[in-house]
């Protein structure tokens, strides 16, 4: 997947096994938690604008948005990807939702003002950059998060 573009029926296979993964090694309930702490601060019924960076199969966009409404947050989240056949599984994996938007982009040339979301998430992508790349990364989450940053990766060796 890192390499070349498979076809779709391979991506949609990978998606669907990365999303069992994440489910049973907990990676969006990582994530989440650390959203429900973060949500102290919030009033009850806000609109909050999440960007989920390299969302692949949109896993941790659509748990972000059970979550805000179960806890009665007008959470909405913007799923970004440069891969629009990830995205393309990610839109068929689950309901239309008008909390969810699908972007397909680099984070570097998003367009985008600077502070149109008030948290930029990425999960499970950094590993896949070099210590450079991360900075730059982190730089442009910066410029797009009014209210804070989070990051759920993993350690690759």
């Amino acid at each position: 997947m890192d390499d070349h573009t498979p076809p779709q029926a391979v991506v949609d296979e990978v998606y669907w096994f990365l999303g069992a993964i994440n489910r049973w090694l907990g990676g969006a309930r990582a994530t989440v938690r650390t959203f429900e702490a973060l949500s102290r601060d919030w009033t009850p019924g806000a609109c909050i604008r999440v960007l989920d960076v390299a969302s692949g199969g949109g896993d941790l966009a659509r748990a972000l948005i059970r979550w805000g409404r179960a806890q009665g947050f007008d959470l909405h989240v913007t799923a970004l990807d440069v891969s629009l056949p990830a995205l393309d599984c990610a839109r068929r994996r689950g309901e239309a939702d008008d909390r969810l938007h699908f972007v397909c982009a680099d984070v570097h040339q998003a367009r985008g003002r600077d502070g149109a979301f008030d948290y930029v998430t990425c999960a499970l992508y950094f590993h896949h950059l070099t210590d450079d790349e991360v900075v730059q990364m982190l730089r442009s989450f910066d410029r797009l998060a009014t209210r804070g940053i989070v990051v759920n990766d993993l350690v690759r060796r």
